[in-house]
């Protein structure tokens, strides 16, 4: 049984909350048995509503089908991935430059404002706990 299937469809990568968590349940069992490690990133796009919108609208598509997504309204994004921080590299490149282009598009001036993003890192069982205290404070709202 594969605790996290490709999907077929890049749009399906945006998770209601309940869906989210679930992916975070599964994240723990994979790491208990598999040892796979798992990064929960908060992700805050600050900005106008509209360069915001534009940046999720394509992000799905910049993430792999193993990687999960929550929006957290109004610019707080959660992403869930099988990785390291090491690993993280090429998708915080691609996020970067995705933020640069909503950015341009939505007629503000460059350089884009930087991408705050917060981790939970699990990389072993004995992180589980601290990881899900994490994603149930991000899950409840932005903090001020």
């Amino acid at each position: 049984v594969h605790s996290f299937p490709h999907l077929a469809d890049p749009e399906r990568a945006w998770l209601a909350l309940p869906d989210f968590r679930t992916r975070l349940e599964l994240a723990v069992e994979r790491t208990r048995h598999d040892g796979l490690p798992f990064t929960l990133h908060r992700l805050e796009f600050p900005g106008p509503p509209d360069a915001v919108d534009r940046l999720r609208a394509g992000l799905p598509h910049l993430l792999r089908a193993s990687d999960f997504l929550c929006p957290l309204p109004p610019r707080h994004v959660l992403l869930l991935t099988a990785a390291t921080q090491d690993a993280y590299t090429h998708v915080r490149r691609r996020l970067l430059a995705a933020w640069e282009e909503a950015w341009r598009e939505s007629g503000q001036s460059p350089p884009a404002p930087p991408i705050t993003d917060l981790r939970a890192e699990m990389a072993g069982p004995e992180d589980a706990a601290e990881f899900l205290s994490s994603a149930e404070a991000w899950l409840a709202g932005p903090a001020r």
